[in-house]
């Protein structure tokens, strides 16, 4: 019975582990004030592992190369007034999933 017991607690001392790190994960991802600094306004891959990146910081905008070893300011800009998002494939998906789910929905 003592056996048990050690794997019961060591499976609870894992799963707490594993739920904390969730935890600390997915509360880091959270804006800390609607006043942000810095925003990524877009970005695009360009090769395997390099991408171009336009970040907004204090109104203006940076081109960014960013590779796997180095991060390269490329240009700067004034960011425009006002931008129209790009719709997200997240969420063109979401709503054909609405649709699909109100059509099958007796």
């Amino acid at each position: 019975m003592s056996i048990a017991q050690v794997a019961l607690a060591l499976a609870f001392v894992i799963g707490l582990i594993v739920f904390s790190a969730w935890l600390v994960r997915r509360l880091s991802l959270l804006p800390m004030n609607n006043a942000q600094a810095l925003r990524v306004v877009s970005g695009v891959m360009v090769g395997g592992k390099e991408r171009v990146v336009v970040v907004e910081v204090e109104g203006r905008w940076l081109v960014l190369g960013v590779t796997a070893s180095a991060v390269n300011l490329l240009h700067t800009m004034d960011a425009p007034e006002q931008i129209e998002p790009a719709p997200a494939a997240a969420s063109s998906f979401a709503a054909r999933l609405a649709v699909a789910l109100q059509r099958k929905a007796p």
